[in-house]
């Protein structure tokens, strides 16, 4: 994993589920990005970038990295893109991205299903998966 990544824990039930959350957050980056839209109005009064991260289609991606052995848990990767766009602003598409995701879908996804649901993986936890795996 880079630096443009975070690797989440999903603690999977019958309401919770990786495909579950991972279109609710590509909902959540299209409400973010409609004016008049009550998530619009939230990333603005979060100091968001939303006009910058607009001109990159959706420059957040969600993949899914592993599950436990019961699948009772999915490790969900969430990456903050540049794409062609950073080339001209910097990293500042990525760093747009990740405020999002930080001050306005993370919470919100965190107040639906509760703060048992989704756990960030530390870079710790994740370099010791790579070690175990011999990558």
């Amino acid at each position: 994993m880079d630096d443009d990544s975070e690797t989440y824990i999903i603690e999977a039930s019958e309401e919770v589920s990786y495909s579950t959350v991972a279109r609710e957050i590509y909902t959540l980056w299209d409400q973010v990005h409609q004016p008049g839209t009550l998530l619009n109005s939230e990333a603005k009064a979060q100091h968001c970038a939303v006009d910058l991260t607009a001109n990159v289609e959706r420059s957040i991606s969600v993949s899914k990295s592993s599950a436990g052995l019961d699948h009772s848990t999915v490790e969900l990767v969430v990456t903050f893109l540049g794409g062609g766009f950073a080339h001209t602003v910097g990293r500042g598409a990525a760093a747009a991205s990740r405020d999002l995701w930080h001050k306005v879908i993370l919470p919100y996804l965190v107040d639906k299903y509760g703060t048992n649901a989704l756990k960030r993986k530390h870079k710790s936890d994740r370099r010791k998966d790579v070690d175990r795996d011999g990558e």
